[in-house]
């Protein structure tokens, strides 16, 4: 039996760990991306990069930092998550491979959560991204018939040395020694280390087809994440104990609603995964995180 599993978005920062994790699992990596095949979309041809491939892995997406602008974003947004998502699986069913991984997104469920989402809740996302990629997920399912197996993870926040978006603002900012005004902020939310997704992406490769919700299992707020980093450079944390009513209206007041309300929300993922285990603790995870090497 082949070893070898075709990886999109081998480039970005989640593939550039999952490719010599693979390699060190025994499987070939195949990596593919737009250097390789152009533009991802409706139109790519996939087909030639297919031949001998015993899976794929499927992480190339667009749209999970910064803003949407406007109609053309959207559509850009759904060309890659959508349609190119469906075209491969399409094309990777008509070549005979036998599983499919997607990654999709804890946002393709919701943007908050009272209580951890689970695989079997409802999908109700209320942002393009998320929208986008439960499209692909539903385009993934349908394309696959009854003949390949489908494995569709939704990780939460992925972080870890060198990641961008919120992560790297609040790491920069504690690094910085600034004040942050997140002393009262204590929802709980899932992480994902990057390691620790990558591991699970490897043991998609042989689990049950199905649907998960793999995270670091150990939830934090936001005030709980601040001081963890500052531990880790053995800072004290500058945390404001600020009321959050005070940051809807600074939210309202610079245009950034949203991005307040998803900080001040829970938003925690059961974690669950048969037969496997974040294999990095999270302190672990923080300290490399921040540049501090850690056992």
């Amino acid at each position: 039996m082949t070893r070898r599993v075709l990886v999109t978005g081998a480039e970005g920062y989640v593939g550039r760990t999952l490719v010599p994790a693979l390699s060190a699992a025994g499987w070939t990596p195949v990596p593919v991306g737009r250097a390789t095949v152009g533009a991802i979309g409706r139109d790519t041809e996939w087909g030639p990069h297919l031949a001998d491939i015993a899976a794929v892995i499927h992480l190339a997406a667009v749209g999970v930092h910064g803003r949407v602008r406007g109609a053309a974003d959207i559509a850009a947004m759904r060309e890659v998550n959508v349609y190119g998502t469906e075209r491969l699986a399409t094309q990777a069913r008509v070549a005979g491979i036998s599983r499919f991984v997607l990654v999709s997104s804890a946002r393709a469920m919701a943007e908050t959560s009272a209580a951890p989402l689970t695989a079997t809740d409802a999908c109700a996302p209320t942002d393009p991204y998320g929208q986008s990629k439960r499209a692909g997920e539903v385009a993934v399912e349908q394309a696959a018939g009854v003949s390949m197996e489908v494995v569709i993870l939704r990780p939460p926040l992925v972080y870890g040395p060198g990641a961008g978006g919120n992560f790297d603002a609040l790491s920069s900012a504690v690094r910085r020694g600034l004040p942050l005004p997140l002393g009262m902020v204590h929802g709980l939310r899932s992480l994902n280390y990057v390691e620790n997704l990558v591991d699970a992406l490897v043991h998609a490769l042989r689990c049950p087809p199905g649907i998960y919700l793999p995270s670091d299992r150990h939830d934090v707020s936001p005030a709980a994440l601040v001081r963890a980093m500052a531990q880790a450079l053995g800072k004290g944390p500058r945390l404001v104990p600020f009321p959050p009513g005070l940051l809807r209206l600074a939210g309202a007041l610079t245009g950034r609603s949203g991005t307040v309300a998803r900080l001040l929300a829970p938003y925690q993922v059961d974690g669950r995964f048969p037969g496997w285990n974040p294999p990095v603790p999270f302190e672990t995870a923080i300290a490399r995180s921040m540049g501090r090497p850690a056992a």
